[in-house]
C-alpha cells in the first residue's frame, strides 16, 4: 500500500429517493468508485402534498448519514463533499433539516440548484464519454435535469420538477403533469444526435429492454439503443403493475414501484427530443462533482 498516495474523496448525495455514499480513489477521474452504497430514505415522498419532509424520512436520513460518516472515518477519507438535491431544495423545512444535521454531526451539506445539478451531470457524462455530443438526462426522485453537450463542454442546462416520486403522486398517473412540463422544453434540446440517460430507474428500464429482447451485455455502461425502439418499448413497462414487473424482470420492490413512472416519462420524452440514439451512462452527477472539486471549482 502506498502511504503517500492522495486520500480517497467521498461524495454524499442526498436525493429525493435515496442517500448515497460514493468513494473515489486516486487518480480519481476515469476510475470507477471503490465504494458505492445507497439507502432508500424517500425524502421526496409526499412532498408535493405536504410541502414538508416526513418525520420517518428524516429519521432514516439521519441514521444513514451517521453510518456513512462512520464508514468514511474507517476508510480514512480525505475530503467529504456532501450535497443535496430536489427534496431539500423544495421542502419548506429543508434548510432547517440541514442546519440540524450540521449541529448534530458537523456535516455541512450544500443544496445545489437544479441548474448546477444538470451541469454536474453533463460533466459526469463527459468524464465517461469525452467525445459526447447530444443531451444528458438525469432522472431522480424529485426532478429531471437536462444538459446539452458539445465540443467537450456543457452548453445549456435545464431542471424540471418531474422526478419519479412526483409523477407517481399525481392522480391521473402523471400524464397531464408531464405534458405540461415537457411542452416547455426549449428548442436547443431537440433534434440532438444522442440522449445519454443517467439514473438507476432509467438503467432498470434499460435492463428490462435488454431482457425483453433477449440480449446479453457485459456492462450496462455505454449500452446503445435506437431511440425509436426504446420509445416504443417504454409504454409496455409503464402499463405494468409493480407485481408484474417483479415477476417478469425480478426487480426489487422499491425499483418496481418507480419504474412505470420512469417508463411513462421516457415514452413521452423521446419522441419530443427527436434523438436518434439512447446511450446509458453510469457517469453523472457525482462524477461531475468530483471533476469540479479537482479543478478547484467547488
Amino acid at each position: 500500500m502506498n502511504t503517500n498516495a492522495p486520500a480517497p474523496i467521498a461524495i454524499i448525495d442526498i436525493g429525493s429517493n435515496s442517500v448515497r455514499l460514493v468513494v473515489f480513489e486516486s487518480p480519481y477521474i476515469g476510475e470507477r468508485p471503490i465504494f458505492n452504497e445507497k439507502v432508500q430514505c424517500s425524502l421526496g415522498e409526499d412532498l408535493d402534498k405536504t410541502g414538508r419532509l416526513s418525520e420517518g424520512a428524516k429519521q432514516r436520513t439521519r441514521q444513514t448519514l451517521t453510518g456513512f460518516l462512520a464508514l468514511s472515518s474507517a476508510m480514512n477519507i480525505g475530503t467529504i463533499i456532501p450535497i443535496a438535491t430536489a427534496a431539500l431544495r423544495d421542502a419548506e423545512d429543508g434548510r432547517e433539516f440541514i442546519a440540524e444535521i450540521k449541529a448534530q454531526m458537523g456535516l455541512d451539506i450544500t443544496i445545489i440548484s437544479g441548474e448546477d445539478e444538470a451541469r454536474y451531470s453533463g460533466l459526469g457524462v463527459l468524464a465517461a464519454f469525452p467525445q459526447a455530443k447530444g443531451v444528458a438526462g438525469d432522472l431522480g426522485g424529485g426532478s429531471l435535469e437536462l444538459a446539452t453537450i458539445k465540443g467537450g463542454g456543457v452548453r445549456d442546462v435545464l431542471s424540471m420538477p418531474i422526478g419519479v416520486l412526483r409523477i407517481l403522486g399525481k392522480g391521473d398517473g402523471g400524464e397531464h403533469y408531464l405534458e405540461q412540463h415537457l411542452d416547455s422544453i426549449p428548442s436547443e434540446y431537440l433534434k440532438q444526435p444522442n440522449f445519454y440517460i443517467i439514473g438507476g430507474t432509467w438503467r432498470a428500464l434499460t435492463y428490462a429492454y435488454i431482457m425483453a429482447h433477449g440480449k446479453k451485455v457485459q456492462s450496462i455502461h455505454g449500452f446503445r439503443m435506437k431511440a425509436e425502439a426504446f420509445a416504443a418499448f417504454a409504454p409496455t413497462i409503464a402499463a405494468q403493475t409493480e407485481e408484474e414487473l417483479i415477476k417478469t424482470y425480478h426487480f426489487e420492490h422499491s425499483r418496481a414501484k418507480l419504474l412505470p413512472a420512469a417508463a411513462l416519462l421516457m415514452s413521452k420524452l423521446l419522441p419530443l427530443l427527436q434523438v436518434k440514439t439512447v446511450i446509458v451512462s453510469t457517469g453523472g452527477l457525482r462524477d461531475g462533482l468530483l471533476q469540479s472539486h479537482l479543478n478547484g471549482e467547488i
